[in-house]
């Protein structure tokens, strides 16, 4: 459960994960030099390393030394706070030069680098590896309408010409990959001229090129990475080369302005997540055969969009994948889809044109019910459900229905009951997300496939079941685990058990799975064997949850674990915990004491972010670096 709008969240990341890179600390803040650069040391306390620029001026200059230590590497993010910069000067020690360095410097003119250095050279102001074969950065404030790529260079280093005033590049012949952001909001960028050679255009590498209005994509490409020109406004038409094999999510999102996509390749088998969402002028689209399957969002809102061609390879069409296509008529689905995700076709002239009060299209997918019946049978001939609408109380799915599809159940508040055959074998992600009505749930004999997110939101559920037969689910207490209780599925949410302890393990707590328990109080761990790893959100929103307990060993905490959890006042990370996720312990403001034990390397955005809490330490951890440089109370 990767993209340029991210970069705005990861900013405070970078910063931190530079911070906990060392297990020794610099810092001194004695002379003019520390007060401008926060440092740390190696691991080995050799040399130093540029973690952010805290001065005023305009024109940096980088110290050979920091500590009594040589400078070799700047890193992330050192610039993130220094919008003012306009030069920067690199002595001869510096070898590393980590992205992204300087995309965040709008008004940088000038980069100089000492003759004597070993890794970087200075060519017409821009920065370059020593050998010419990568350029680093073309300084975003440097005057001029084109440049020329030299003929050495064989890559394009992440963000090398962010925000750039160009309006032309020309590439070596040389050059085969593009990196992350490349040319990423160079908005009066119009005219690209690619290397006969290129074969990887990574994420987000023209990503809001605005004035972008034509693009010939080279015949040896093989990968459009995501959001790779997405936003670019201008763009009218685009031919994809037959080579290109993966085109990744939302690689022509929010391109407005474009009317003809043509994917020449018969190795693109998938339409990936968002690949044309918000095309507002795209009226064709057309692959080669062999198409297998369309992601979800893949054409959301593509309002001017009316005739497609499905090839009769096509297996799955995703959640809401022409949502909003509302010009769509011609459509046909051919006898070998066999899924289709929810809202697939919402909003479109193709499925207002369908009759019957069971829409049906493909080998048996149930595309949308339109009766006023509240309890609802589903026809035999359904061999896929892919949604039923909110209003609906109790459904009955007959047998021979193999599959539920993402989102089939979604927002269905009202329903209160539903009947699954020993057939189902799947049920997709959010199959029944915020279905608030549900109490108690069966797990059916045949089902072996649970998606992502199936039952979050299910606020009242009371308990969980497996049918007899099951051979891939179980349940204990009404928890519902894996087989071999190894995952912990679904907690309950209204279950009405105060505490709850496991004893089996290796175990892993699964995304959400136990989020917005609003009764437990306890969770006890302590008797699971083996190793033990919490994922993103599992205990998220449990307003009652006061003590966690895990003394065995302990792997890991993902993204938002604890996030909301205000009554948490025992919990303990220790043993071999390497990871804390971003938002871990967010708002945990009865959390007041906590031991970050020296094998915790890497801490996420916000982790602690909304407590008064102090942190008891090892003396030159990297949670003593941690705490350090956040300003965070701490004890060691």
């Amino acid at each position: 459960m990767k993209k340029l709008k991210k970069f705005a969240a990861l900013l405070l990341v970078g910063v931190m994960a530079l911070a906990l890179l060392t297990a020794c600390g610099g810092g001194a803040d004695d002379d003019q030099e520390a007060s401008e650069f926060g440092y740390v040391f190696n691991s080995t306390g050799e040399y130093a390393r540029i973690v952010r620029y805290r001065g005023e001026g305009a024109e940096v200059v980088i110290p050979d030394t920091l500590g009594g230590k040589p400078v070799k590497e700047i890193g992330q993010y050192t610039f993130l706070s220094s919008p003012h910069v306009t030069s920067i000067s690199i002595p001869a020690g510096i070898t590393k030069i980590e992205d992204p360095s300087f995309y965040t410097l709008p008004l940088l003119e000038t980069i100089t680098v000492a003759e004597d250095n070993v890794g970087f050279t200075v060519v017409d102001g821009v920065l370059y590896h020593k050998k010419m074969g990568t350029v680093y950065c073309y300084p975003q404030g440097k005057k001029g309408d084109s440049y020329t790529i030299p003929d050495s260079v064989k890559t394009i280093y992440a963000h090398a010409f962010y925000n750039s005033q160009l309006k032309e590049v020309t590439m070596s012949d040389k050059v085969t990959k593009v990196q992350t952001g490349a040319f990423a909001e160079s908005k009066n960028l119009t005219t690209v001229h690619f290397s006969s050679k290129t074969s990887q255009l990574f994420e987000s590498a023209f990503e809001n090129c605005s004035a972008l209005a034509k693009i010939e994509l080279p015949e040896s490409l093989t990968s459009i990475g995501s959001k790779c020109f997405s936003g670019c406004s201008t763009l009218t038409e685009v031919t994809v080369p037959a080579n290109v094999s993966v085109i990744d999510s939302a690689a022509f999102a929010d391109c407005t302005a474009l009317k003809t996509c043509v994917v020449l390749g018969k190795q693109v088998q998938r339409v990936a997540e968002d690949t044309f969402s918000g095309d507002t002028s795209l009226e064709k689209v057309s692959f080669a055969a062999g198409l297998m399957g369309i992601a979800e969002n893949a054409f959301k809102n593509c309002s001017a969009l009316t005739d497609v061609v499905l090839d009769d390879n096509l297996t799955t069409i995703g959640r809401e994948a022409f949502y909003g296509c509302t010009a769509l008529q011609n459509v046909v689905l051919p006898q070998t889809v066999t899924q289709v995700g929810a809202r697939a076709f919402e909003g479109t002239a193709y499925l207002d044109g369908l009759a019957g009060e069971f829409v049906t299209a493909g080998n048996g997918v149930l595309l949308a019910y339109r009766g006023s019946a509240t309890e609802v049978a589903v026809p035999a001939t359904v061999r896929n459900v892919s949604w039923l609408n909110s209003t609906v109380t109790s459904v009955t799915v007959p047998e021979g229905v193999v599959a539920l599809s993402d989102g089939a159940f979604e927002n269905c508040e009202a329903l209160t009951k539903i009947d699954l055959p020993a057939s189902l074998t799947s049920m997709g992600e959010g199959c029944f997300r915020n279905c608030v009505g549900l109490t108690l749930f069966t797990v059916p004999a045949g089902l072996t496939t649970m998606g992502d997110a199936c039952f979050e939101g299910c606020l009242n559920m009371e308990a969980y079941d497996v049918a007899t037969g099951n051979v891939s689910f179980s349940v204990d207490q009404g928890v519902l685990y894996d087989k071999i209780k190894k995952w912990l599925l679904w907690y309950p949410c209204n279950s009405s058990m105060t505490s709850y302890a496991m004893s089996f393990g290796p175990v892993k707590i699964g995304e959400g799975a136990v989020r917005y328990a609003k009764n437990l109080t306890s969770f006890d761990a302590s008797l699971a064997e083996g190793v033990v790893n919490f994922s993103d959100y599992a205990f998220a929103d449990c307003p009652n949850l006061t003590s966690v307990k895990v003394t065995n060993s302990f792997a890991g905490l993902g993204a938002h674990v604890f996030e909301n959890c205000t009554a948490l006042s025992d919990f303990e990370i220790k043993y071999t915990v390497t990871a804390i996720g971003e938002y871990c312990f967010r708002n945990c403001t009865s959390l007041k004491n906590m031991t970050l034990e020296s094998p915790v390397s890497k801490i996420g955005v916000g982790a602690f972010e909304g407590m008064d809490c102090t942190f008891k330490v090892e003396g030159g951890s990297m949670a003593e670096e941690y705490v350090r440089a956040f300003g965070l109370s701490y004890k060691k």
